[in-house]
């Protein structure tokens, strides 16, 4: 459960959440708004896993390198804006191997074991697109030779069907209980998907 008003930008790889983000951010900044941002799976400064996955690559040790990661944005992480803008959240953590080893529960239950320090968002924004949207957005990608395995059209449904899990199954995921979810239709331009997510936004602050 949150007390401000942190709202997170969701979905699978090639969908387009970086381009938002970023535009997001840039219509923020014109309008002179007070926000702070929480990013949780990019790297704030380097860690003894970051340097154990590198020549040591393992399920294990790149798990431990996100948990270090998402742990660090809470800590670093300016709460107390009116406004925090996420370029994902724990729920990425949750989706990311919801199917691994068929089951969903176990591996939630290891995220908040790991991750226990990023707050849920209040209002998650899950970018929403076709399969063949995304994969076309993914083969235009240019100069891009890291995660291609989170890439492949198997892996693209895997995380599309758990983030349908998360919303359908809300009861499983105690940690996102208070989180409400809303659409954003990601087929369409990047001008219109700005739009959808400077109103949906307003509505909040």
């Amino acid at each position: 459960m949150t007390d401000f008003n942190y709202i997170a930008i969701e979905g699978v790889k090639g969908v387009g959440k970086s381009t938002a983000f970023g535009n997001v951010l840039n219509h923020l900044k014109q309008q002179k708004v007070i926000y702070s941002t929480a990013c949780p799976t990019q790297q704030i400064e380097t860690s003894v896993w970051d340097y154990l996955y590198k020549y040591f690559p393992s399920d294990f040790f790149k798990e431990q390198v996100y948990a270090f990661r998402s742990n660090r944005t809470a800590q670093l992480t300016n709460w107390q804006k009116p406004l925090v803008l996420g370029d994902r959240s724990i729920a990425t953590s949750y989706v990311s191997r919801l199917w691994h080893k068929n089951n969903p529960k176990k591996h939630i239950c290891r995220v908040d074991k790991l991750e226990p320090l990023l707050p849920s968002p209040s209002v998650i924004l899950y970018m929403k697109a076709d399969t063949e949207t995304i994969m076309g957005r993914l083969h235009d990608r240019t100069n891009r030779f890291y995660g291609k395995e989170d890439e492949t059209f198997d892996k693209i449904n895997a995380d599309l069907s758990a983030y349908t899990y998360l919303q359908k199954h809300p009861s499983v995921v105690p940690r996102l209980r208070n989180t409400k979810w809303q659409i954003i239709d990601a087929n369409l331009s990047q001008d219109d998907i700005l739009e959808q997510i400077i109103i949906s936004i307003s509505k909040y602050e």
